[in-house]
């Protein structure tokens, strides 16, 4: 613990709910905090909201449906984001692809209900929605560490362009996706893979981009005929010399102007074993990531269907990162809960999406033979608590959980879910001065109904 780190820094402000990073979770429990009435600061070391969907152009929101698109699973402040873009033109909704296989999820049959919506237009209503509910919000700021007291955080020196400086907070939230608060307070820790030979294995960074003047209809023709992946045309790209990546295939997304895909993954931008906490592998990721989505891009204009005009708009500011470190909580979701669709008594969020975790190496670890027994997940309050530290929370991708419970769990909307889940929770904490997993869960998930959130399966 880090009981008696100091430094000599001004105080800059006292809040009841501290929450570090701005991404999906971090703006659901920033959103859910204030809206509970508890002052409330989201501080985020980028300069937009919405992390991976914003910083990375990750530009389709997953999961938010059952896997078999018969109904939603995620609705509250999700629901709420998805119908003011839509609203205003800048989004698709949900219903337009309930039976999968759309351009917007690159042609897979397995997704449900996915939602393509406009960076710039989410990075607005972002700042919109924080300025409504009288959140104090601070760009271009960075959690260093937390001052602990009696196992509870009781500040948060940070990193700014004025120097360090310390925030007071009755109770924190991590929602930095490295759970790099939780780590640096010292809370038991997991990172990357559990298994012997592989252990501490990270799934490979990507660099998303955006392409512009693409012919949609060459490009869907293509795949409605049979190989929405480019598997056949990889393969016989690779039989010529003409194809040097490791990957099997290629997925372009289409964004709400039909012209305009955003890559999620360049083949070769898959860096293996990619540790996201460690800055010069993030260094080299963006540098080379750049590289390798211009080669890619002479690629597909040469040999794509859809793609012979096709013009880089632009890269991502932010590599993606699927995991890094992830808390020991008090409960850990096991794979098996997934699998056998285990019931919790304190399910805070639920989740529509599949196994999907990417393997450091060369395969893809995608559990698509191991059978889901509901049509979606449950996601617990105990796995966002972490040990050791009282007054802290940790939604997200950096959750207690085994490392293949992470495909179905990191997604977007599920970590909207949770954030909002957490969010209550904290200003609950905090207006009674009791500890995070003290907290009355029946009382949080009646909250949580209130709020519209869905925290209950048909199934349940």
């Amino acid at each position: 613990m880090l009981e008696h780190l100091s430094w000599d820094a001004p105080i800059i402000a006292d809040v009841e709910v501290l929450v570090c990073g701005g991404g999906p979770a971090g703006l659901g429990a920033a959103l859910a905090s204030a809206r509970q009435g508890a002052h409330t600061m989201l501080i985020e070391q980028q300069g937009c909201l919405g992390g991976v969907a914003t910083s990375s152009l990750i530009g389709t929101w997953f999961g938010s449906y059952s896997r078999d698109g018969r109904y939603p699973v995620i609705e509250g402040v999700f629901k709420e984001i998805v119908d003011r873009l839509v609203a205003e033109g800048s989004a698709k909704p949900p219903t337009n692809d309930l039976d999968g296989g759309s351009a917007y999820s690159g042609y897979a049959p397995w997704h449900r209900g996915t939602v393509p919506f406009e960076f710039e237009a989410a990075k607005r209503l972002f700042d919109c929605m924080a300025q409504e509910a009288g959140i104090t919000l601070r760009f271009f700021t960075t959690a260093l560490y937390p001052k602990i007291e009696d196992e509870r955080i009781t500040g948060m020196f940070v990193a700014s362009k004025a120097g360090i400086e310390f925030i007071r907070a009755q109770t924190v939230i991590d929602a930095t996706g490295d759970a790099d608060v939780a780590f640096r307070a010292g809370c038991p820790m997991l990172i990357g893979l559990e298994e012997e030979g592989h252990r501490g294995w990270m799934s490979p960074g990507a660099m998303s981009f955006v392409l512009e003047e693409v012919d949609a209809q060459a490009y869907g023709d293509y795949c409605r005929a049979g190989d929405y992946r480019f598997r056949d045309m990889i393969k016989h790209l690779r039989e010529i010399g003409e194809w040097p990546y490791t990957d099997d295939i290629f997925i372009a997304f289409e964004l709400p102007n039909p012209k305009q895909y955003y890559v999620k993954v360049s083949p070769t931008t898959h860096e293996q074993g990619f540790d996201g906490t460690d800055p010069d592998v993030l260094t080299l990721g963006m540098t080379r990531g750049r590289q390798e989505v211009h080669r890619l891009l002479t690629v597909l204009r040469k040999y794509f269907p859809g793609f012979a005009h096709a013009r880089l708009s632009q890269t991502a500011p932010v590599i993606g990162v699927r995991n890094t470190r992830r808390i020991i909580g008090e409960y850990q979701v096991a794979t098996s809960d997934v699998r056998d669709g285990r019931h919790f008594a304190d399910t805070i969020a639920l989740t529509g999406y599949h196994w999907d975790m990417a393997t450091p190496g060369t395969e893809q670890r995608l559990l698509h033979k191991v059978e889901i027994a509901l049509p979606y997940a449950e996601i617990p309050y105990g796995c966002i608590i972490p040990k050791t530290v009282d007054n802290l929370l940790a939604p997200g991708r950096a959750i207690s959980a085994e490392w293949d419970v992470l495909g179905p769990f990191r997604i977007m909307p599920a970590a909207f879910a949770m954030g909002q889940g957490a969010g209550t929770a904290a200003a609950m904490a905090a207006h009674s001065g009791i500890a995070m997993r003290d907290v009355d869960v029946p009382a949080l998930r009646e909250r949580l109904r209130a709020q519209g959130a869905i925290v209950d399966g048909p199934e349940g």
